[in-house]
Formats: C-alpha cells, structure tokens, sequence
C-alpha cells in the first residue's frame, strides 16, 4: 500500500532552484517517489543515497536531499515540509518526511544506502 506525503512543500530537483516556485504533493511509494506540484511533476526512482541537511541560503531549514540516478546520469532533488506557512521544516515536518522515506526503501530494499542527517 503506498505512504502518501500530502504536506505543502517546495524543491529543488537537478540543482536547478524550483524552491519557493511550486508547491505539491510527494507521493511515496516503496523505492519510487513522485512529486506533483501546480508547475512541475516528476517521478525519481533509482535511488543511491537519502539524507537531511541545511541546503543553500536556508539556514533555518532541514532539508531531505535524494541522490538518485536518471537517465544514466546522477540527479539530485530537495525536499522540505512547506506547511504552516513555511515552518513545517522547523517543526519536524521535514525529520517525519524524511524517516516515510527511509522506511518506504528499507521496506522495498533488502540494502538501502541512507546517509541520514548531514
């Protein structure tokens, strides 16, 4: 049965900054994650590694960095809780994110590679 990460949120995918441009949803289902927003939707499979850290200019939030690869070259997407007007990160929104993920790949993989928090 799928997890499914209904909170408001932003990210960035590829490096290329969509934080603060869209909003969606993050759908998590066994080593798949799809992100549908008002702007962007894409599917990220192929996961090599999972982990949390401050990114960029945000020095408030805890980021969910994903490494994953597409198209037979390495990608890399950011995730962090957007709700409550932006402070769902603060909150623990981005640590629960972070731990559906965790346990949706351990649950699809016998060795997932998760790199934790950064």
């Amino acid at each position: 049965m799928p997890t499914n990460y209904q909170k408001r949120g932003t990210t960035w995918a590829n490096f290329e900054p969509l934080a603060w441009q869209d909003q969606g949803s993050l759908d998590i289902r066994g080593a798949e994650l799809e992100f549908r927003g008002r702007k962007y939707a894409f599917v990220i499979r192929d996961i090599t590694q999972l982990s949390m850290g401050r990114q960029g200019r945000d020095f408030i939030n805890t980021w969910v960095r994903v490494d994953y690869v597409q198209d037979g070259n390495p990608a890399v997407a950011y995730f962090v809780d957007g709700s409550a007007l932006g402070w769902g990160g603060v909150l623990g929104g981005s640590k629960k994110l972070y731990a559906t993920i965790e346990e949706s790949l351990r649950l699809a993989h016998d060795d997932p590679v998760i790199g934790g928090e950064g």
